[in-house]
């Protein structure tokens, strides 16, 4: 009962990845593939018939740098059919589950973010190994309009005002974005000075993708590149739409104010 408790509390996502099996009793070594991962327990694809309630030390990497080397688990699970057993990690610390917990649910807040919602959980994992966590404070410019951009950002917590600077010096808000939003994307698709000013609106945690990194997941991953590009568009298709519907009415609200004073 515990342990299907354990199982519920946490999520679990799909990702792939070798991992090596040590049967503790018998010293036996094999080898599978991870088919999912949670803080409680893994699912694993291997061509071993393993019996129930097995202990096993498990050796495998979710990314570089991010290892386990025995990580102990029990088998609870086995699907003969399709060759994959689930273990139950027991016992672990609570250090390597907040560990793996951490990751699984940054692969979840970016699942429930409108651009990133067709990718796979795999995908998710490459999108959060480019990113870096950036804090701001209060006030604290984030990018300003005309210098040359270099990333993109995912709001974590807070919001950012974003305000471009018009010829005649007037400074218009054309969005508030909040958690779970993306804002600076054009940067990862040209080269260009950027076309409006950033700066935190309260303190505010961000996710930013470097162009430069984003360029190497290009040349490596061209599939995945090109989703990412797509969704991008799409997104900045309809916040375009949007600004244009609020300049045009600021536009006419010019205008009726004119006509009147005449």
């Amino acid at each position: 009962m515990m342990l299907q408790q354990e199982r519920r509390k946490y999520k679990r996502i799909k990702i792939e990845g070798p991992v090596k099996i040590l049967m503790i009793d018998t010293k036996e070594q094999i080898e599978g593939k991870i088919v999912n991962i949670s803080a409680s327990g893994i699912a694993i694809n291997c061509d071993k018939k393993i019996e129930m309630n097995t202990k096993a030390s498990l050796a495998f990497t979710i990314y570089d740098g991010f290892v386990f080397g025995e990580l102990v688990g029990v088998v609870c699970r086995v699907e003969v059919d399709a060759n994959i057993i689930a273990l139950e990690f027991n016992p672990v610390n609570d250090a390597d589950k907040d560990k793996i917990d951490t990751f699984v649910r940054k692969i979840y807040f970016l699942k429930g973010i409108q651009p990133f919602r067709s990718l796979t959980d795999e995908e998710l994992k490459q999108i959060i190994l480019l990113s870096k966590q950036e804090n701001y404070p209060e006030g604290k410019l984030i990018f300003t309009e005309g210098f040359l951009g270099n990333a993109l950002y995912i709001v974590v917590s807070g919001a950012i005002k974003i305000t471009k600077t018009f010829r005649d010096g007037r400074v218009e808000t054309l969005a508030l974005i909040r958690e779970g939003e993306i804002f600076g994307e054009m940067a990862l698709i040209d080269n260009a000075p950027r076309s409006a000013t950033a700066v935190a609106n309260r303190p505010s945690t961000l996710l930013a993708v470097y162009r430069d990194d984003f360029i190497k997941l290009m040349q490596s991953d061209a599939i995945l590149t090109n989703k990412v590009l797509w969704v991008f568009v799409k997104t900045l298709s309809k916040r375009l739409r949007g600004t244009d519907q609020r300049l045009g009415d600021s536009f006419f609200t010019e205008v009726i104010q004119v006509t009147d004073t005449r």
